[in-house]
């Protein structure tokens, strides 16, 4: 009995040594501590406990400081080595020789499967909460130190930036056998067919009906349109108010969108980290928090919203709140994500993104704007008083889509989201599944209306967008499908782009969005104002947002989802001359 209290008393003594041994980090602990204001009961576990899987405290990188940050690159950038070579490292880091799992008790046999164990244990803080973009940004940085540690990967993460595919997403080459794969296949659980990964074995979830990784795009073997660099564009300009409402604006479509239309896998929180693409979409995604944080630097260290998903009003998250890792990784405060180049395992930039490397002779080509052409391409546009859109045509797009393919104001010729054959216009969204918001991200009914707003906003948007005469996108497929490769984006040329695009985005949204707040308060003010003339002014009996949408109010949410604001008819103040001579032209 001595003996066994003694070698008690010497594992206690190597378990505190150990614990002294860990590198602080930036000189302060805090970041590594739970937060005694959130609750233990926090993953993802169907019992609702602490889902922590037990062993050793884990240790830092002890990378130290930032002074080289590597570049995250889109997979199109990489040479065919560096494509391959990273293609290994996941290969590797799922291997259970090669990258044993470090979550005992967790059933994971690998190092991919504890990064799959720890996302769905952390679905409940990481999505549809305050938390969904430093959780993940936390979560990209351990997936990249594992790469580089435990596989020798020498280069830095991926991202694949779908705006460039979104008109025909299946087309993509990230899609070929030569690397990721296609479709599954229907006959056989939607199992992936073909690519490096189509004989690897899933294990989370453990009820899950297939072991394979499995793929189920919702068209017929085909993708629905994704948002387009002009959407992204005005997804960033929009939310210029608060972190909240950029997180809000990205979760709801870009990523949603995403996981949804590959399916499969990537549908379910549980599962998605077993499909590959899910890395390049979130790498892509926190890109995006990237650009809109250089692009507003009074907002970029702010962070607010909801700790809660079932409570999307109460704004009662901090930055002190620790971004839980399930022991794969230490914990940290959420104001150790603000940075790519903090130090330890954050050390790293995003490139420009990819152009189209050239198009064919007579096809859609696009030449710099001088500054005499920007000039009178702006004085014509405050005199047009019809669409109110010829603002782009300064930037001396020269195209073989005439007038007769565009449409009006109360006639725009938008394609269908399967369409393949329109080479010049942009495409409508497939709305996101109800059962994927209310199950899958666990949103409550106020945040899917919110969602659904946002989904009719963007029909409209893109319907404007269409009606620009002169203006074609770079994603269209008239530049995809005629390139003759991919090339890195140079500093200039995604300045001068960026700032077309804004300028663009400003005209369109002070006709869709002339009040410049956000459509579920506008909508708020418009049922307000209902209700006042339905009670005779006395405002008693405000009515909640329609429960049902949009089939019990077809005469407020036209086809393709058209929201209350903006109206789409023809008598709407929007489409009158006059409109587009008053404040709405002085942006």
């Amino acid at each position: 009995m001595v003996k066994f209290a003694a070698l008690l008393l010497v594992l206690a003594a190597s378990l505190v040594a150990a614990q002294d041994e860990r590198p602080p980090r930036n000189g302060n602990e805090e970041g590594n501590q739970r937060s005694p204001q959130r609750g233990e009961g926090s993953g993802g576990n169907r019992n609702g406990g602490n889902s922590r899987p037990v062993g050793p405290e884990p240790k830092l990188s002890g990378l130290g400081e930032c002074t080289n940050p590597i570049i995250r690159k889109e997979f199109r950038e990489l040479t065919e080595q560096e494509r391959q070579e990273y293609i290994q490292a996941t290969l590797c880091l799922r291997d259970p020789v090669r990258s044993p799992s470090r979550l005992p008790g967790s059933g994971s046999p690998s190092l991919w499967d504890d990064l799959v164990y720890v996302h769905w244990q952390a679905t409940p803080q990481s999505h549809g909460t305050a938390s969904f973009l430093p959780w993940h940004r936390r979560f990209l940085g351990v997936y990249e130190w594992l790469l580089r540690t435990n596989c020798g990967y020498r280069g830095a993460l991926v991202y694949w930036d779908w705006s460039y595919d979104s008109q025909a997403p299946e087309r993509s080459e990230i899609f070929s056998p030569q690397y990721f794969g296609g479709n599954g296949d229907p006959s056989n659980n939607w199992c992936i067919r073909d690519g490096h990964y189509k004989d690897w074995k899933a294990v989370f979830p453990p009820e899950r009906p297939r072991p394979c990784i499995s793929r189920n795009w919702r068209g017929p073997n085909r993708l629905p349109a994704l948002l387009s660099d002009i959407e992204i564009e005005e997804i960033l300009e929009s939310s210029k108010d608060s972190y909240n409402s950029f997180r809000e604006n990205v979760e709801g479509l870009p990523h949603d969108q995403v996981h949804v239309s590959i399916g499969g896998d990537m549908s379910s929180t549980s599962s998605s980290t077993n499909d590959p693409v899910f890395f390049m979409h979130h790498c892509n995604i926190d890109r995006l928090w990237d650009k809109w944080q250089r692009e507003n630097p009074e907002l970029a260290n702010t962070f607010e919203g909801p700790r809660d998903r079932s409570a999307p009003e109460d704004l009662n998250a901090l930055e002190t709140d620790p971004m839980e890792m399930m022991r794969l990784y230490p914990d940290a405060p959420v104001r150790d994500m603000y940075s790519t180049t903090s130090g330890d395992i954050f050390c790293y930039t995003y490139s420009n993104s990819i152009v189209p490397n050239s198009v064919s002779p007579g096809q859609a080509r696009v030449s710099r704007p001088s500054r005499r052409s920007l000039a009178e391409g702006f004085r014509a546009w405050r005199n047009e008083r019809i669409a109110n859109f010829n603002a782009y045509s300064y930037a001396s797009y020269q195209s073989a889509a005439g007038d007769s393919q565009r449409g009006s104001p109360t006639n725009p010729k938008t394609p269908d989201v399967y369409d393949r054959t329109d080479l010049y216009n942009i495409r409508y969204h497939e709305p996101i599944p109800d059962d994927f918001l209310r199950v899958q991200m666990g949103y409550p009914e106020s945040r899917v209306q919110e969602i659904r707003t946002q989904e009719a906003y963007f029909t409209e948007f893109v319907d404007y967008v269409n009606m620009a005469s002169g203006w074609i996108s770079h994603t269209a497929l008239v530049y995809i499908e005629q390139k003759t490769g991919w090339r890195a984006c140079s500093d200039e040329e995604s300045q001068l782009n960026t700032m077309l695009r804004k300028m663009f985005c400003q005209s369109i949204h002070n006709v869709l969005g002339k009040l410049h707040v956000k459509a579920k308060d506008v909508v708020k003010v418009l049922d307000t104002i209902g209700d006042v003339v339905r009670n005779g002014g006395n405002g008693h009996g405000s009515q909640q947002y329609p429960q049902q949408y949009p089939q019990q109010y077809p005469q407020q949410y036209p086809q393709h989802g058209g929201s209350r604001y903006p109206p789409q008819s023809p008598s709407h103040p929007a489409f009158h001359p006059s409109f587009y001579s008053s404040e709405a032209a002085h942006w």
